[in-house]
Order: C-alpha cells, then sequence, then structure tokens
C-alpha cells in the first residue's frame, strides 16, 4: 500500500483542536491560516473571498509532540498568534 503525503497530518480548520488530535494521535498538523488570509486580502494580494484561505500550515509530528504537547497554555498562546483569527 502506498503512503499518501498527508498520511502523517491531522487536518482541520480550528487549529487547537487539530493539535489536540494531532497530540493525540501523534501526527502533525495541517490548518488554513485565516488571519494571513484577512491581512493579504486587505492589502489585494489574494482573491479569495471572505472566510476563506489559502493559506495553510503544516506543524512536523516531532514538533507537535516536542513543543506543543507541553502544555494547553501554549498551545493557546500560539494559536492566537499565528492561527485562526477574526
Amino acid at each position: 500500500m502506498q503512503s499518501t503525503p498527508w498520511a502523517n497530518v491531522v487536518r482541520g480548520e480550528e487549529p487547537f483542536e487539530v493539535i489536540l488530535k494531532a497530540i493525540e494521535a501523534e501526527k502533525g498538523s495541517m490548518f488554513w491560516n485565516m488571519t494571513d488570509a484577512q491581512r493579504k486580502r486587505k492589502l489585494g494580494l489574494t482573491k479569495v473571498g471572505k472566510d476563506e484561505s489559502e493559506e495553510r500550515r503544516f506543524i512536523c509530528p516531532e514538533c507537535v509532540m516536542g513543543i506543543l504537547a507541553i502544555d494547553e497554555e501554549r498551545i493557546k498562546g500560539w494559536i492566537s498568534e499565528f492561527g485562526r483569527g477574526d
């Protein structure tokens, strides 16, 4: 059986939930960076609509387990700075 590039990644729209699932599954995570998409939309750098994004972010399994799994407050802080923001 051939492995896909996404076999070791948990995907989703809400970064906090994705990272918690990734920690549980011992996998990496992928989510859509809505804050970056909103900024690019305001600057006219993208044509995506409101509440849409082409900005994906990946966190490798080693980083999920080694850095973000340390405590829940670190995850929340990281997401508030780099994750989804409305």
